[in-house]
């Protein structure tokens, strides 16, 4: 597109909403008088046609022209040139303050105008509010029925229990100084029993486990089929006709309770799908700090008598995250095996199940497509897809947000005494995953406060919460270096931010902007996210929504708790990093908010349009057509742009994971002929061979003994001859260890060198074949893609004994 069409098509937005500005106040000067139409003021008739459907195209202008910029830019790699825009850009006196490209003048101008309309509109978002997004209040429920005299029976006995156990917790603490441990957990399990037992009566459990069992029982097993399929599918146990054959017969004894199903079960089957796809490609193997967290629950899941005492313990993977963070890992190597199935589907599998979290809590204020839909977006993620794959622990974070929202929602409108305890509990949880999940501590008080419970109702309640929260975080008071850890990693680590009022001024307003804007544009890709977080057709959506959410935040409580909550996480999380850009790292914290934000606009198009001659029969298929374009915009965003985007985190071990599964891509017992191929390493130091196997053992390549061997004598080369399908690998050229050897010599001997390139062209190293092992290096050389695994079916890993390796390197990946 040239620059005098968007010239012209510039021109023609700002008449039409100058045009619009007018029409608007003529209307509400006429409503006043009591004319209706435009009888009376002559000469507009024609106007108000041209008014009507400028109306119609200005919104949708003002939400799509960002994302065309974008996707010209970071999706094309050739930003449009629109002189005048740059021209302005630079003649901005705040230009040099942001990183962003010249168009974002306009993408400043596109979301201040829809905010704006959203002002200047609001009589129809007074009717789109009721009809479309808000949830009609229904009666909240008060005190629970008073119970038999069974029950208090067994409240006492509970009690009497819960004593006993924080009783030997405490007298463990003093005589031992040992933390308490699994005693203290099943002690605030049995405290969380006696709130159960203190609102519902067995009766009443019993009831709703007949009416309830069989649907829910389904649900489960058919769930549990599709976890087993894709441990099937990428960690090769069981068989994957196990899997697709449970799922088969699962979904037919579901197919009784398909009217009482929710969408929600479909949405959380297909994000766990979608997160776990291409879970064992070779450029997601290694970004660079994230396998001590490997190491550290592989410790706690097979050696769980040497840490059974420390499940409270504040510091333990880089003395920094806790114990209770890795047990969440340990928990599924312990189930599917020490793999890097095992390892990754952890976060993954909660970031999953947390959709269940976030519905409920939008379903009990926003409407069903409201909260459907959000939750779809969050299912279909990019962001989710990509950065999930890293072996951090980061995703436990989403799930304890949604946790608390859960329990809030359900404090809010059941009153009872149960779920304010839950809230205390939710609360506590923040404290043991991934710190970003602090951020959401407020945000019951918040709700509360907003609302405002009944006066004589708060205190009892409030003070569950309170004894909940202290409760689960009383071992970590005890533990004055966990709350010094939690400094790192944000601005109060940095104190060149505090040097001056207007530096740190600066800094907060930059990234706050950064952080509004990131759904669109990411300056700085990360951690396998591309352009932005969330693709660009959405991102059109999300600035639409948060103009009406921002109009409706005087008008409804839900609202206004909305806002302030993103407000509120957008500062906590958008500027208390400490780093240049907001990261990557906890920036999923604010998704739920943007895809709330993104349906709204998306219903709210729906609404506008439908004053425009389609047909309501029409919609569904309308929003299921967007919604597929949308899964498809970010699957390609997740693999093969954010491939192309992230060059710098395809490192020597990366391409040395590629090679090796082209080497042994199946069984070596199942091979016919054997494999023959043997990988000879030429390393001055074993930390790279250490490094090495490790990778080997968490892919699960099949390396059979004799096939990986080592040696750290150079001069052994000269009696090698090139005999079978035999390769040398050398350490990169970068390492200041490296053997000396001759190239030429090598050649001379019948050696051929395989440089291998990353996308940028880079050389990572040289792979050295025997003239029978020349296939290896065609086959690297082709397109990255034609190496693209969703999924690959290995064996069990069989790695031979090194006589000079004593142990995996355990300070980092790299040695």
């Amino acid at each position: 597109m040239t620059a005098n069409t968007l010239s012209l098509l510039a021109l023609a937005g700002l008449v039409a909403i100058i045009l619009d500005l007018a029409l608007i106040r003529v209307w509400r000067v006429q409503r006043m008088h009591g004319v209706s139409g435009l009888k009376g003021v002559g000469g507009l008739a024609y106007a108000k046609s041209v008014g009507y459907w400028s109306v119609f195209f200005v919104p949708i202008i003002l939400a799509f022209l960002p994302a065309w910029f974008v996707f010209f830019d970071r999706w094309q790699g050739s930003p449009l040139q629109v002189n005048f825009v740059f021209q302005a850009w630079h003649g901005w006196r705040f230009n040099q303050v942001f990183g962003y490209p010249y168009y974002f003048f306009v993408i400043f101008g596109c979301g201040v105008g829809l905010v704006g309309l959203g002002f200047l509109q609001r009589e129809i978002f007074a009717a789109f509010l009721d009809e479309t997004v808000l949830r009609p209040w229904g009666e909240r429920l008060g005190e629970p029925e008073p119970l038999g005299r069974f029950h208090v029976w067994v409240r006492i006995g509970l009690w009497g229990g819960c004593l006993l156990l924080f009783a030997h917790a405490i007298l463990t603490l003093a005589l031992t100084e040992r933390l308490p441990g699994l005693e203290y957990l099943i002690g605030m399990g049995v405290f969380a029993g006696i709130l159960f037992v203190r609102e519902f009566s067995i009766a009443f459990v019993l009831q709703k486990m007949r009416e309830n069992a069989d649907r829910w029982g389904s649900m489960l097993l058919a769930h549990c089929a599709w976890v087993t399929f894709l441990a099937g599918l990428y960690a090769g146990m069981p068989p994957l006709w196990v899997g697709l054959g449970a799922i088969l017969f699962t979904h037919l004894n579901l197919v009784r309770h398909r009217k009482n199903l929710s969408p929600v079960y479909w949405l959380v089957t297909l994000a766990l799908v979608l997160y776990t796809l291409g879970l064992n490609a070779w450029w997601f193997s290694v970004i660079g700090d994230e396998y001590e967290f490997f190491r550290g629950a592989d410790r706690l899941a097979f050696r769980f008598s040497e840490y059974q005492g420390a499940l409270f313990n504040g510091q333990y993977v880089y003395e920094k995250f806790t114990f209770f963070s890795s047990y969440l890992q340990a928990i599924f190597l312990l189930i599917f095996g020490k793999s890097n199935f095992g390892w990754r589907f952890s976060s993954l599998y909660l970031s999953a199940v947390s959709l269940v979290f976030f519905h409920d809590f939008f379903r009990r204020f926003l409407t069903r497509r409201v909260a459907v839909g959000a939750v779809a977006l969050l299912a279909v993620s990019h962001y989710l897809m990509t950065f999930g794959k890293i072996g951090y622990n980061n995703l436990q974070a989403l799930f304890a947000l949604g946790l608390v929202l859960w329990a809030s929602g359900w404090a809010w409108q059941s009153n009872r005494l149960l779920a304010y305890g839950l809230v205390g509990f939710a609360q506590g949880v923040c404290f043991y995953v991934f710190p970003a999940a602090l951020y959401a501590v407020p945000l019951p008080f918040l709700l509360f406060v907003v609302f405002r419970p009944a006066r004589q109702q708060r205190f009892l309640r409030w003070t569950m919460m309170g004894v909940s929260l202290f409760l689960t975080i009383f071992p970590l008071l005890l533990q004055p270096e966990y709350w010094a850890t939690k400094m790192g990693g944000t601005l109060l680590n940095q104190p060149h931010l505090f040097a001056s009022v207007p530096s740190f001024f600066k800094y907060v307003v930059e990234n706050l902007v950064y952080a509004l804007f990131a759904p669109l544009y990411m300056v700085s890709e990360r951690h396998f996210v591309a352009v932005g977080l969330m693709d660009f057709l959405t991102a059109g959506f999300v600035i639409w929504g948060l103009g009406f959410g921002v109009w409706a935040f005087r008008h409804h409580p839900f609202m206004k708790f909305f806002i302030l909550a993103f407000g509120y996480m957008l500062w906590m999380v958008g500027t208390t990093h400490g780093d240049a850009f907001p990261p990557m790292t906890r920036m999923f914290m604010l998704l739920p908010f943007w895809a709330v934000f993104a349906t709204v606009g998306l219903l709210w198009l729906g609404a506008w349009l439908k004053q425009y001659g389609l047909p309501p029969p029409q919609w569904p298929w309308v929003y299921l057509t967007l919604w597929v374009t949308i899964l498809g915009v970010n699957l390609f965003q997740a693999f093969p742009l954010s491939f192309a985007h992230m060059h710098r985190y395809h490192s020597f071990q990366v391409y040395f994971v590629r090679t090796a599964q082209l080497i042994w891509p199946e069984k070596v017992e199942q091979a016919d002929p054997p494999s023959s191929v043997t990988l000879l390493f030429i390393f001055a130091q074993t930390g790279w061979l250490n490094t090495l196997q490790e990778l080997i053992a968490v892919y699960q390549i099949p390396v059979h003994q004799g096939q990986w061997l080592y040696t750290n004598v150079p001069s052994e080369l000269n009696a090698l001859p090139p005999e079978g399908e035999t390769l040398l690998l050398f350490p990169p050229a970068s390492d200041a260890n490296r053997p000396l050897y001759s190239p030429l010599t090598l050649k001379t001997l019948g050696w051929t060198a395989c440089p291998i390139f990353n996308a940028e062209g880079i050389l990572i190293f040289d792979l050295w074949y025997s003239p029978a092992a020349a296939w290896v290096c065609e086959s690297l050389h082709h397109s990255p893609f034609e190496s693209f695994q969703f999924g690959t079916l290995p064996g069990k890993v069989s790695l031979p004994a090194q006589k000079t390796s004593k142990a995996f390197h355990h300070n980092s990946l790299t040695p």
